[in-house]
């Protein structure tokens, strides 16, 4: 997973200026989370794809954990483990001060898994999610657990141009739940298709930290 290429998306050029983007990719805006922090990951795929390495496969039960790395740079590794591995495999390394990179994974994960399903361009949809981003607000008050928080719901595609030839990615939501109490932290993330059954669905979801 190179989410190293939407943080670049991301970073570069006009066109990211809004509530929740001034939100959470302020300089150093992750600087200030926890060690480490784990997500449980699920991917829900539609059921009728061909057996085909190339397209986004179901998953269930992997954990993905985010912590700070020994050395003299200061950066966060990502790495992911899921049921009957031998133990966490790397995903990437960020900078501390840049965006959160469990939400670059996340986004980066639902540009190329549309791309894959879909046969669009994943530079496209990379550029529609950036777009939506820049343009949100900061949605609605919410809490989760007793944590207060902003739930904000992206729909990247919804006067796209080109929605005819997305399929039920065209009515693609993207659900953040972002903690609003110290430095900002994603509580929840979510990629869901129109499809409820046989449809795509992607969560990551903040696990508890261990006593």
């Amino acid at each position: 997973m190179r989410a190293v290429v939407l943080a670049v998306l991301l970073a570069a050029g006009p066109g990211l200026a809004g509530p929740l983007s001034d939100l959470i990719f302020a300089p150093g805006a992750a600087a200030g989370a926890a060690v480490e922090v784990s997500y449980a990951h699920a991917r829900q795929v539609p059921g009728d794809l061909p057996e085909d390495a190339a397209l986004p496969k179901a998953v269930s039960d992997e954990v993905l954990t985010l912590a700070l790395a020994d050395g003299e740079a200061p950066r966060r590794v990502l790495t992911r483990q899921g049921p009957g591995t031998s133990g966490p495999a790397p995903v990437s390394e960020f900078p501390l001060a840049g965006p959160d990179p469990v939400l670059l994974f996340f986004l980066e994960s639902t540009a190329r898994n549309m791309a894959a399903l879909t046969g669009g361009s994943p530079f496209y949809i990379r550029n529609r999610i950036r777009e939506a981003l820049g343009q949100a607000d900061l949605g609605s008050e919410v809490t989760m657990g007793d944590l207060p928080a902003r739930q904000i719901v992206l729909h990247p595609f919804e006067a796209d141009p080109n929605r005819a030839s997305m399929g039920a990615f065209a009515e693609l939501a993207l659900t953040l739940v972002v903690e609003t109490e110290g430095a900002p932290r994603f509580l929840s993330l979510s990629a869901d298709t129109a499809a409820a059954e046989g449809g795509y669905h992607e969560t990551l979801t903040l696990m508890p930290e261990e006593e």
